[in-house]
């Protein structure tokens, strides 16, 4: 696995009147992150001046590729693992999920385990430690999990719609 740097994008929300988003993106021929936020403020400005939707929000991100992909023999990102955890500080809980999950994270490789996602598994409980609010991402708009490993509550197996043939 080597990922190569690709350049930089733009990510720009709009709302119209009725609260409906949409996202634009943009690649962007900057050869820097300072030129490509530049870019960026001048394309929101053009942008602007042609819509009658709000600019809500952008991100300008430096984009990577793997230039040596090897495409795994049994995943399938149709089929996640949904996880639910407790937020910090609230009564309410998020939920956050795994495409093409490992087997070794469910309880068990057949029978009612093989859809219960173990929530003690060492993998799970790494993957939801990112949304400590001392590491290095937020859930559910902007918040972040309780303690480990008590917030992690449940998981199951679910499948949702692909676009593949």
């Amino acid at each position: 696995m080597a990922f190569q740097a690709e350049g930089y994008a733009l990510s720009v929300s709009v709302s119209d009147t009725s609260g409906s988003i949409s996202t634009l993106e943009y690649d962007l021929q900057a050869v820097d992150m300072a030129t490509a936020e530049t870019d960026a403020t001048t394309i929101i400005g053009l942008l602007e001046d042609v819509t009658d939707s709000e600019v809500i929000g952008y991100s300008v991100r430096h984009k990577y590729f793997e230039d040596t992909i090897a495409l795994p023999a049994d995943a399938e990102n149709a089929i996640k693992a949904s996880v639910t955890v407790q937020l910090k500080d609230t009564s309410a809980k998020a939920n956050f999920r795994i495409p093409a999950p490992k087997d070794a994270i469910f309880t068990s490789a057949t029978g009612s385990g093989y859809n219960v996602v173990d929530t003690d598994n060492t993998e799970v409980q790494a993957y939801a430690g990112m949304f400590l609010s001392t590491a290095q991402a937020t859930i559910a708009r902007g918040q972040f999990i309780a303690t480990l490993p008590t917030s992690v509550l449940a998981g199951k197996r679910v499948s949702v719609r692909s676009s593949n043939p």
